[in-house]
């Protein structure tokens, strides 16, 4: 045995299941909890966005007073996010943080798209229409491959970006003053 202490392997707690999930065959996990979060919900990339939204909200109201009655969080079309755990995490973690009572509301930013050569903007279904299933997924996961497989509806440039419709962000921000 080297200098280094000795590391003790724990068994994680045994998971509930709970019966399939609403996005497709397979089990849902339910009831773990570590830290401020089920396991199953931190492990995703859904928890870090919400945590990420709590502590900008957070960060906004801290020390004025002020709470926060309402916001709106308006998610990209291909931003690749899951708006049924989303909104789960959201809801668990304001319950577990000082905007417990906040109200909020979701939604999805189509995606469009620019031309650089023209100025034509799209849809960015307008931009993929025409190409096979497989070409479609390859740019909803990779949408800088846009140009590689599609060019301007109007110039015909592949001078192509994706406009909208990527990020998340919070807009309608309602305070309570106090």
């Amino acid at each position: 045995m080297g200098p280094w202490p000795r590391r003790i392997r724990r068994r994680p707690p045994k998971p509930q299941i709970v019966g399939s999930s609403p996005t497709g065959p397979g089990l849902r996990v339910i009831g773990l909890w570590a830290g401020k979060a089920p396991v199953g919900l931190r492990l995703m990339h859904e928890y870090v966005i919400a945590r990420g939204v709590i502590d900008s909200l957070l960060k906004a109201v801290s020390g004025s007073g002020r709470r926060i009655r309402d916001f709106r969080v308006v998610v990209g079309e291909l931003s690749m996010l899951n708006m049924e755990l989303l909104n789960e995490a959201l809801t668990r973690l304001l319950e577990a943080s000082e905007l417990r009572g906040a109200g909020f509301r979701m939604e999805v930013e189509p995606a469009s798209v620019g031309c650089g050569s023209c100025g034509f903007s799209m849809s960015f279904r307008e931009a993929v229409s025409g190409l096979s299933e497989e070409e479609k997924e390859m740019i909803h996961f990779i949408p800088d491959l846009l140009a590689s497989y599609t060019s301007c509806k109007r110039c015909g440039s592949l001078d192509l970006r994706i406009v909208s419709g990527r990020g998340v962000s919070v807009r309608d921000v309602s305070i309570l003053e106090q």
